[in-house]
């Protein structure tokens, strides 16, 4: 046996609490069940996209670091023109 879907034909008036239901179609669920995802194998998708992210961020910080090694060098460069002009 079928579900059925219903849609509110009448509401409530000020008058009377009544609502009629009208059927409006039978929904089909095919006969077979939905495909069960085993909790292992949520997990598994789950690390392997922590992995990805791992992934990411690590080249992330790599790139930080190269740009931070690019600055001291720029920083070293202008400490030493400030002392051979003997600013301080």
């Amino acid at each position: 046996m079928g579900k059925y879907h219903y849609q509110i034909e009448k509401q409530e008036t000020k008058t009377s609490g009544i609502v009629d239901l009208v059927k409006v179609k039978k929904t089909s669920s095919g006969g077979k069940k939905p495909l069960k995802v085993s909790t292992r194998d949520l997990l598994l998708g789950f690390i392997d996209e922590q992995r990805q992210f791992n992934k990411q961020v690590i080249v992330r910080l790599d790139n930080v670091e190269d740009i931070l090694k690019r600055h001291d060098k720029i920083l070293e460069h202008h400490d030493q023109i400030f002392k051979r002009n003997n600013l301080k």
